[in-house]
């Protein structure tokens, strides 16, 4: 019976593009840096986001939470949740035909 060598196993390098900004100095205890602003839509939610895409489906005519859950591929709970937040901020109206904007 021959013994085989045993070869080291082969180096993995992995290339990571990090366009990230490096750290910045901290000029204090506490002290923020900057941060960078995130574009929103008209109601201040982030653009991208299951918010804005539900505020995008939106109009001054009511709909009904399956149709605006329908219209935005989102799920019926997570809309009816985003209305309760736009009713609270007085964005939107309840009616017995559905929501819309004010």
């Amino acid at each position: 019976m021959t013994a085989k060598a045993k070869t080291p196993p082969a180096k993995i390098t992995i290339n990571v593009l990090d366009d990230r900004k490096p750290p910045t100095e901290e000029k204090g205890k506490g002290a923020k840096t900057s941060k960078v602003a995130h574009a929103v839509d008209e109601v201040g939610n982030r653009v991208g986001s299951q918010a804005a895409r539900i505020n995008a489906v939106m109009t001054k005519k009511p709909q009904t939470v399956a149709d605006i859950a329908k219209a935005s591929k989102l799920g019926v709970p997570r809309v009816i949740s985003h209305m309760r937040y736009l009713v609270g901020r007085k964005l939107v109206e309840e009616s017995k035909d559905g929501f819309a904007l004010k």
